[in-house]
């Protein structure tokens, strides 16, 4: 398994931990593992949960990098002389604990699925100055569909797995302050699935 992060070198994960670090903590699900905190719970991901989060991985050079970067980025911001600085992306930026209780979307995926369509429209990654206002003017007539049709309460109905979802994971959102091993719990909510 080949793992790339910003800022950071290329590097392999060994065959050995890739079961461990994919569905034990999560390098793929690490996203969803540390979403669903609380905000005043994750702000102290510093202290308990996320230490006892790190002291589960193996103790490899790659890993460690993993766990460095996402510490550093996420979670607790770089120390430099003796001092730790903000993380570059707050908390309250990438934190959707709440999203969840209110079953309301929990990823950036609409920005992402807007990306993917204009880069349908083009059918090419730089397109001409032509091409370009071209496409933009058939989004614009894709948009004002979108508008006219939410106007007239009419969407695509989401799938039925999907709300289940959704509900299945509000009702454990609601279970988390009484929840007494949370890095069990952050687990149960990484791998969780509707069957």
């Amino acid at each position: 398994m080949h793992v790339k992060f910003p800022h950071t070198r290329n590097f392999d994960i060994p065959p050995e931990y890739q079961e461990i670090i994919l569905h034990d903590s999560g390098v793929d699900d690490v996203d969803r593992i540390i979403c669903m905190g609380d905000i005043n719970i994750v702000t102290n991901l510093s202290g308990n949960i996320f230490e006892e989060l790190v002291l589960t991985l193996p103790q490899e050079p790659e890993v460690e990098e993993v766990v460095a970067y996402f510490e550093s980025n996420y979670i607790r911001g770089m120390q430099i002389g003796g001092r730790r600085r903000d993380p570059r992306f707050p908390i309250k930026l990438w934190n959707h604990f709440e999203d969840a209780e209110e079953c309301a979307p929990k990823t950036t995926n609409c920005c992402e699925g807007f990306h993917n369509a204009l880069k349908s429209v083009y059918m090419c990654a730089h397109p001409t100055m032509w091409k370009f206002l071209k496409g933009i003017a058939r989004d614009i007539a894709v948009q004002r569909l979108v508008h006219q049709n939410a106007l007239v309460h009419r969407r695509d109905a989401p799938t039925n797995k999907y709300i289940k979802l959704a509900q299945r994971l509000a009702t454990k959102i609601k279970m988390y302050r009484a929840e007494v091993d949370k890095l069990l719990y952050l687990r149960a909510v990484a791998n969780m699935q509707v069957v």
